[in-house]
C-alpha cells in the first residue's frame, strides 16, 4: 500500500515537470499543420532557450544577487545607524542645528 501510494505522489510530481512541454509540443503540432515545418522546429527551440535556459541560468542567479546586496547593504546601515543617533544626541546636546 506504501508503494502504491509513493508511486502516485511521483507520477503526481512528474506532472508538473512536464505540463509545461506538453503544451509546448501542442503548440508546435498546431504550428506543424498549420505554418509548416520551420516555425514548428524553430517554436521549442526557441522556448528552449528563452523560456527555460535564460531564467535559469542568467535571471535567477541576479535576482539572488540583488536579494543578497540587498541584505548586505541593509546590514551595513543598521551598522552605520546607532552612530548617526549619537552624533545626533552629542549636537542636540551642545545645540548645534541638524542641517
Amino acid at each position: 500500500m506504501r508503494l502504491l501510494i509513493a508511486s502516485l505522489v511521483f507520477l503526481a510530481a512528474l506532472i508538473s515537470l512536464f505540463a509545461k512541454w506538453m503544451v509546448w509540443l501542442t503548440i508546435s503540432i498546431y504550428l506543424l499543420y498549420t505554418s509548416g515545418i520551420s516555425p514548428a522546429i524553430a517554436f521549442p527551440i526557441l522556448v528552449l532557450i528563452f523560456i527555460d535556459v535564460a531564467p535559469e541560468f542568467f535571471i535567477r542567479p541576479l535576482l539572488l544577487l540583488a536579494f543578497i546586496r540587498g541584505d548586505i547593504m541593509e546590514s551595513l546601515w543598521d551598522l552605520r545607524t546607532p552612530t548617526l543617533r549619537l552624533k545626533s544626541k552629542i549636537k542636540k546636546k551642545k545645540g548645534i542645528k541638524n542641517p
